[in-house]
């Protein structure tokens, strides 16, 4: 539901997503084919999502240097 409001006050269709990155244990340890089956992320998306890990030092550093 949530990638589905984002992409509505976007004025984006969800088809349009061309990748999702999942972060942290939810992301390494969930498969996203059975996850887009049973409706916890959108059919649309499966093949375009991938696990990064623990993103939270990355992201940091990210924001570090953009800021």
């Amino acid at each position: 539901a949530g990638i589905e409001l984002l992409s509505e006050e976007l004025g984006t269709e969800v088809a349009d997503i061309q990748k999702v990155y999942l972060a942290g244990a939810f992301g390494t340890f969930m498969d996203p084919a059975p996850a887009c089956r049973i409706g916890l992320l959108p059919p649309e998306l499966e093949g375009r999502i991938e696990a990064v890990g623990n993103a939270a030092g990355s992201g940091a550093k990210y924001f570090v240097f953009f800021c």
